[in-house]
């Protein structure tokens, strides 16, 4: 991968790709054999030369950043991966309201069990691996009632 200049051919992809979002800067890269940051360079060039400003998120988009949110990526990686920066993707998770969802409605029963056994809900988060706070707003919101734990303390949601 070398310093050479852009050609007509890769400039007219390049935009047309900025347009659709149909590739990722890294392919892109891989197709006009530059690097990842090459590419995004350009792109940015042509937005700011062309006074492009919208860059929409398409709905694999969407769907990828929720799926890397599940799986636990961080938002740097994230980042990385759609060619986007940081904060698109915080903006991004926080007006579609995607966060890491635990998932742990398969756990329903077994949590029912534990609190009909007397286990407080410090004990259930302990035995399932969750937090507590996410343990405690998953009871109340499928009203398991559980014991609080010691008393004399005050629910913190650790």
């Amino acid at each position: 991968m070398s310093n050479r200049p852009w050609t007509e051919d890769e400039l007219m992809i390049l935009e047309i790709t900025m347009i659709e979002k149909d590739l990722t800067y890294e392919e892109l890269g891989v197709m006009f054999e530059r690097t990842k940051q090459a590419v995004a360079n350009k792109a940015y060039k042509i937005r700011k030369e062309r006074n492009i400003t919208s860059n929409r998120w398409t709905k694999s988009e969407l769907a990828t950043l929720r799926e890397l949110t599940n799986k636990k990526y961080d938002q740097k990686k994230i980042a990385e991966i759609l060619g986007r920066t940081s904060g698109a993707i915080c903006n991004k998770k926080y007006k579609e309201k995607i966060r890491f969802s635990n998932n742990i409605l398969p756990y329903k029963t077994k949590i029912e069990e534990l609190a009909k056994q007397g286990l407080t809900y410090p004990e259930i988060a302990k035995e399932i691996h969750l937090p507590r706070k996410t343990l405690y707003d998953f009871c109340r919101h499928y009203n398991i009632k559980a014991k609080n734990g010691k008393k004399g303390t005050a629910w913190r949601g650790r």
